[in-house]
């Protein structure tokens, strides 16, 4: 009796026990919720670490060809296919899950752990474009309302060519839609395999279509695998107008708590671009708006897009200053939270740009100070700012005991009284171009040496802390109705010398008068002795 004949893969070999089937189905799940969890964390991740849609990282790879990571959406299938589409597309992938799982478990697909596999990358790339097109990632269009749409982030580039920007979905949904190919090329005809004569064109009925065959045109119907092309390859980087961002701010005091909230999501995204914007509303008088204004503001100001940092800054220290008492006191509350983190980090990493000198506490000369981080002095020689840009950095750094103009510097008289006013507490000096290296106290005869700076022209020439000088290079410190006495007449007296003059120094030690010949060093403009940080 002749044996009826049957299609595809389940015609050719032995059918598996129900345990075996059982084993390949978990399998497929396992593999398939592996695929759609990394797929959906590399999105949040990337999406969460570049930012608003068009913003890309530094390249991985360069030359001819070339990769880095460029946030994009997608509202079509694969490689942005079918734009516009995305409700279309979710209901197919829906159908398709569907009959994924039928030709799993009762097609028979499950006894080859080929097809197991195949289908396991297919339906977890399907699942995490779904969980997109679905809006369930929470990202928000122009109009804070939710975007529907798959979120690519991967670019290669092939000389001027632009790869379709993707994600692992796609990757994993390409590579199952290959497999299934790769299987039907090892099958054998239906024909072939139950020994019976092609059927000719005159035959009743189609010829049935064998099952790998059939699967492949499945996942190609519901757009689960694309052509390898796309009319427009070439990323663009979204427009953000004006207007859309005064919409934003303006939904900042909507009366719906969902729409203030979409509008803050929206705003963080955006950044800096909206920094004008969020000043002006920060400054009026509704409590809601302004509070959350400020927020985003500090958002900015903490976060990744350094070239913002210092604009969303600005903005804190302009509200700070406001007429309104509630938003004066919460921008200089966000700006001191970060001083010790953030503020002091960024003004000292810009002040030493722009040629200042850095000197810290070290244990070695003060033993009793145990953070190193701590700033002695900062000094501002010739070479300081010369176009006059970085006082506004010397007035955050609020903590500063201690700012030196030496000899030559150029600050403008006006730009020393804004320093004074900024740091009430700092001691703000003039100093000449000779160093001698020493703290300084009151002393009846003269000037008490407090700490002696190793390495430097007192320590060379053998001043010891307690050491009191008592005349510098002939001239006495302390004399009878002189308005200026002890260290601050001895400054003075340095600054009349340069580096390399040869000083005599009378100084009282143990009771006993000795002089000493000190050679006076450069005035130090000293580099951190740590690279500095840049939060």
């Amino acid at each position: 009796m002749t044996e009826p004949a049957t299609d595809g893969l389940l015609s050719q070999q032995p059918e598996k026990t129900p345990g075996g089937i059982r084993n390949q189905v978990v399998l497929f799940a396992i593999l398939g919720a592996i695929c759609a969890a990394w797929d959906l964390w590399s999105k949040s991740y990337v999406f969460g670490k570049l930012g608003f849609p068009g913003h890309a990282s530094d390249p991985y790879l360069e030359g001819w060809l070339s990769f880095r990571l460029f946030t994009s959406f997608n509202k079509g299938a694969l490689w942005g296919i079918g734009q516009g589409q995305t409700w279309l597309f979710a209901v197919l992938s829906i159908v398709a899950i569907f009959g994924i799982l039928y030709w799993l478990v009762k097609g028979g697909a499950a006894q080859s752990w080929w097809l197991t596999v195949s289908l396991a990358f297919i339906i977890g790339g399907t699942l995490g474009n779904l969980y997109d097109r679905l809006g369930l990632h929470g990202c928000l269009d122009q109009q804070g309302q939710v975007l529907y749409a798959v979120r690519d982030f991967l670019l290669f580039t092939f000389g001027t060519y632009h790869w379709p920007v993707f994600n692992f979905a796609d990757a994993f949904l390409v590579t199952g839609a290959i497999m299934l190919v790769l299987k039907s090329f090892e099958e054998q005809p239906v024909e072939e395999a139950v020994n019976v004569p092609v059927p000719s064109s005159n035959a009743e009925g189609p010829a049935k279509l064998p099952s790998v065959q059939a699967g492949i045109l499945l996942a190609l119907c519901f757009g689960l695998a694309a052509p390898l092309v796309a009319a427009d390859s070439k990323p663009k980087t979204p427009v953000i107008s004006t207007e859309f961002i005064d919409e934003l701010v303006q939904q900042l005091g909507d009366s719906s708590y969902s729409k203030r909230q979409a509008a803050t999501k929206a705003l963080i995204k955006v950044g800096g671009k909206a920094i004008k914007q969020l000043v002006e509303v920060a400054n009026k008088k509704d409590l809601e708006a302004s509070t959350r204004a400020i927020a985003i503001l500090e958002k900015i100001y903490i976060g990744e897009e350094e070239k913002y940092w210092d604009s969303a800054e600005t903005a804190l220290e302009e509200l700070r200053e406001s007429k309104l008492p509630s938003v004066a006191a919460r921008a200089a509350t966000t700006l001191d939270r970060h001083y010790a983190s953030v503020r002091e980090k960024r003004a000292i990493a810009n002040v030493i740009k722009l040629g200042a000198g850095v000197s810290y506490y070290d244990s070695n000369t003060f033993p009793g100070i145990q953070d190193e981080e701590r700033i002695q002095f900062i000094s501002l020689g010739a070479d300081w700012d010369v176009k006059g840009e970085g006082i506004k950095y010397l007035k955050r750094l609020s903590a500063v005991p201690a700012v030196y103009l030496v000899k030559g510097h150029k600050l403008k008289e006006e730009h020393i009284a804004e320093l004074q006013q900024a740091l009430p507490d700092a001691i703000i000096q003039d100093r000449g171009k000779a160093y001698l290296g020493i703290s300084g106290g009151a002393h009846p005869l003269g000037c008490m040496i407090g700490r002696v700076v190793e390495g430097k022209a007192a320590d060379k020439a053998g001043l010891r802390s307690q050491d009191v000088i008592v005349e510098f290079g002939g001239v006495k410190i302390n004399e009878v109705g002189a308005q200026l006495q002890g260290f601050d007449k001895l400054i003075e007296l340095i600054k009349k010398h340069d580096a390399g003059d040869k000083v005599d120094v009378k100084i009282l030690r143990n009771g006993r008068h000795e002089v000493l010949n000190v050679t006076l060093g450069a005035w130090p403009i000293p580099k951190p002795k740590r690279p500095a940080k840049r939060p």
